[in-house]
């Protein structure tokens, strides 16, 4: 018997859950936020203006925490740091609809924020 006589494709299906599947993302109220990502959140709401150059550019999700979404769905917005001359570690992710995550440790971790 030679390989293509006996040899049948195979399929293996492997469910995998999503990293940033939504349901799995931990929420935060919105006022419980510190009063910098309050204040960052109203400019997202009235669309700006910003204070950063990079506010309003895409957020291509790599670390894929938060759920998978086509390129160029997400935008990120820096949220002020007291006492830090940089852009800092804190920032706001917002999806067209104002689906909005806050990372305070520059993208390791999100939380859904609510009303």
């Amino acid at each position: 018997m030679n390989f293509k006589q006996w040899w049948l494709p195979v399929v293996l299906v492997v469910a995998v859950s999503t990293p940033g599947a939504a349901k799995d993302l931990p929420t935060v109220r919105l006022q419980k936020l510190p009063v910098e990502a309050r204040t960052t959140y109203q400019l997202i709401l009235k669309g700006g203006p910003f204070p950063y150059a990079k506010d309003g550019s895409v957020f291509q999700n790599r670390e894929k925490l938060l759920p998978i979404k086509p390129r160029n769905h997400y935008r990120e917005y820096t949220v002020p740091t007291p006492g830090v001359n940089t852009r800092g570690a804190r920032r706001i992710i917002c999806g067209p609809v104002m689906d909005c995550f806050y990372t305070s440790d520059h993208y390791r971790s999100f939380r859904r924020i609510v009303k």
